[in-house]
């Protein structure tokens, strides 16, 4: 009699299958955190290339980052050395927490890699701005060379000019009388003479007088300011205004008139341009030598009115006077008001009547003659 097969228990199956699948599993992971550490540790490089060039700030903050970063990996590795050491426990769960635990050192391992990212980029940005400014300089500096250069061409051009230059002139002391005034030689009439700019006017008083007393009576006539003829105008602003409608060019001067009492004065304002230096005013063809050739040295006497800008010029031509023995006297002149002198005719207003004869008595002294020169 044939005998039977015992068959077998189905709960006592074979558990190949299961181990396959876990190390398989666990296999896999190990290929994962093989994949982060390898990624930590190219992070890790990179961040250490750009090291030198980042701030201090930043790499310790990298460093701390990159720490943590293999502090984790490598909890992740004993963790996983644990689970492959400690007894078999459910597949599932096992699995799962070496999921999470992946997934972490993954994203930490992202974090890490965009940071680094983020660092690079700003060095680049850095350095372009750092670029920039080297070029600015660079140019600034090319221009600065430029101009010192040609500062440097100049100053040696004035030097070997300066070398050419004839050493100056010791002058002479120059004598310098100060105002002494004393009256002028009796029957002297006064010459008029202008110092200013370093240059010379001689002021011919008549002649002026005279041509400004033709234009008068031209415009009392016209304008008939004179109805009595007792040469009192009856308008004085009339008789202004039409003067000075059209000044009197003359002798290097412009006429016009001013009234600042009742009696018109003539303003003599100095043409641009006229006037002769000190040098040219003395020679034989000069003004003032020609002038003091036609007269006396007892016929006339020169009064200077000296600005402070033609006190040099004063100094020369008073010399030149004194040597041709006319007495002179010089007046100091701080004002920047021209000259006037008088009119010599016509009043502003009506005519006073005449004075009543005095009584005879005492004759008095004659009054001194004024002090005009030194």
């Amino acid at each position: 009699m044939k005998r039977r097969r015992r068959k077998k228990r189905a709960i006592g199956g074979n558990l190949d299958s299961l181990l396959d699948t876990l190390t398989n599993v666990v296999g896999i992971l190990v290929i994962v955190l093989v994949t982060v550490q390898l990624a930590s540790q190219e992070a890790a490089s990179r961040i250490a290339e750009s090291v030198q060039k980042i701030d201090p700030v930043e790499i310790e903050r990298s460093e701390a980052q990159s720490r943590q970063s293999q502090e984790k990996a490598a909890k992740a590795a004993a963790a996983l050395k644990q689970a492959q050491a400690a007894p078999r426990q459910d597949a599932g769960q096992e699995i799962a927490r070496l999921e999470a635990r992946a997934a972490v050192a993954l994203e930490v391992a992202r974090l890490a890699t965009a940071r680094a990212i983020e660092l690079e980029q700003k060095h680049l940005d850095d350095s372009a701005v750092t670029k920039r400014a080297s070029e600015a300089a660079r140019v600034e500096k090319v221009k600065l060379e430029a101009e010192r250069k040609q500062a440097d061409d100049r100053r040696a051009a004035l030097a070997v000019e300066l070398t050419k230059m004839p050493l100056p002139i010791k002058l002479p002391a120059k004598e310098v009388r100060l105002p002494d005034p004393r009256p002028a030689p009796t029957g002297a009439k006064e010459a008029r003479v202008l110092c200013r700019e370093g240059r010379i006017w001689l002021v011919d008083i008549p002649g002026l007088q005279a041509e400004a007393q033709k234009r008068a009576a031209s415009v009392v006539r016209q304008k008939k300011l004179d109805p009595d003829g007792d040469d009192w105008l009856s308008d004085g602003k009339l008789f202004t205004k039409t003067f000075n409608e059209s000044p009197i060019k003359s002798s290097g001067f412009e006429l016009t008139i001013m009234i600042p009492g009742n009696r018109p004065e003539i303003v003599l304002k100095r043409l641009p341009g006229s006037g002769e230096t000190a040098e040219n005013t003395i020679k034989a063809s000069g003004e003032l030598a020609r002038a003091l050739r036609r007269v006396k040295p007892s016929e006339y006497f020169l009064r200077f009115f000296v600005w402070p800008d033609g006190f040099t010029a004063y100094l020369q031509v008073r010399e030149f006077v004194g040597g041709r023995g006319f007495a002179a006297g010089w007046e100091p002149v701080g004002s920047p008001d021209e000259q006037r002198i008088g009119l010599g005719k016509y009043a502003i207003g009506s005519k006073p009547p005449p004075e009543p004869p005095k009584p005879p008595g005492p004759q008095l002294p004659p009054k001194p003659a004024p002090n005009l020169i030194d």
